[in-house]
């Protein structure tokens, strides 16, 4: 479950940026340096100290001493699980894992009647980015039911966005799938089930 923030946390912070919320599989879990929650094995193919150079990277771009880091209003959450596929992804989400603790002392207090999608980044308490769809396309999904759980994962959480936090702005980003290493299983399954 997602911890709920203490209550110093949630003063308004001037210049601030939002806490980043890294949602996915093992490619998110490998931001922690971890796969399945372990110092990955042999049979992830990652070499020699990858795993701390993976987690320098991150904590460069992100974390306390980073740029990022220095104005974000929490650091940021990494919930990546190895293997996950998006209909495992939902049910994660709707049973706890979603941050529900408000950052700002001003959450939803934006004009609901603005034509403006365009929201200043300092009224988000948080950026969802979503990385997943790789693990249901490597295990046989077809990629229209694929896109359609990505579609549905995205719209869960700003639904609970809106439960949780109504009338503050939300911002998601979904990150291109990456190449899979083991495309060796899709030419089993296609053809016939794939046309291209």
């Amino acid at each position: 479950r997602v911890e709920e923030s203490d209550a110093s946390s949630s003063n308004q912070v001037k210049d601030h940026l939002p806490q980043l919320v890294f949602y996915g599989d093992s490619i998110t879990e490998g931001w922690n340096g971890t796969s399945f929650g372990n110092l990955p094995g042999s049979h992830r193919m990652w070499t020699t100290g990858e795993d701390e150079s993976i987690r320098d990277v991150f904590a460069n771009a992100f974390e306390d001493k980073s740029d990022w880091g220095e104005r974000a209003l929490k650091p940021p959450l990494v919930l990546g699980i190895s293997g996950s596929r998006t209909y495992d992804f939902i049910w994660r989400v709707v049973n706890g894992e979603f941050p529900t603790s408000s950052l700002l002392e001003k959450a939803g207090a934006i004009d609901n009647n603005s034509d403006d999608d365009v929201f200043p980044i300092e009224q988000l308490e948080r950026i969802y980015i979503l990385l997943m769809g790789t693990n249901n396309l490597g295990g046989g999904m077809l990629p229209e039911p694929t896109l359609k759980g990505m579609d549905a994962a995205g719209r869960t959480i700003l639904q609970l966005h809106e439960k949780h936090f109504p009338n503050t702005p939300a911002a998601m980003l979904f990150s291109e799938l990456l190449p899979r290493k083991d495309d060796f299983r899709a030419v089993k399954m296609c053809p016939p089930r794939c046309k291209n």
